[in-house]
């Protein structure tokens, strides 16, 4: 089910930021998004999980990496997308936190969210 998600959340992002699942390659382009998810609950035909998006920045400051949170925020807060598998995914943005790096030219601002999987779309 994650690789489902996970490649929604590529698909949905793909005009706002490069997004990898787990981890990026070596070859990616400051800034990006890294997809990852853990499941909470499961009942019935629902699931709950918390995604987490992280976003990387090379930077003397936070605001590319801040821009880039809001924008996937925009995108995904309170979005529905269909899974590949037909079910539907629910996304609302629960958390957001700057981390901080060793290396201070490295920016990362992690968003999570609160995403419920229906298996049945009349349920969503």
């Amino acid at each position: 089910m994650i690789h489902n998600i996970e490649k929604a959340i590529v698909e949905a992002l793909k005009n706002t930021i490069s997004t990898y699942p787990d981890e990026a390659p070596e070859s990616a382009t400051y800034p990006y998004a890294v997809i990852s998810g853990r499941r909470l609950t499961i009942e019935d035909n629902i699931s709950n999980w918390i995604i987490e998006i992280n976003v990387w920045d090379k930077n003397k400051y936070n605001s590319r990496a801040e821009a880039k949170a809001d924008a996937i925020e925009k995108v995904l807060d309170y979005c529905k997308i269909r899974l590949a598998d037909g079910s539907m995914a629910r996304f609302f943005k629960a958390n957001r936190d700057d981390i901080l790096d060793t290396d201070e030219t490295i920016k990362r601002v992690k968003v999570d969210f609160s995403t419920t999987i229906y298996e049945n779309e009349s349920e969503a």
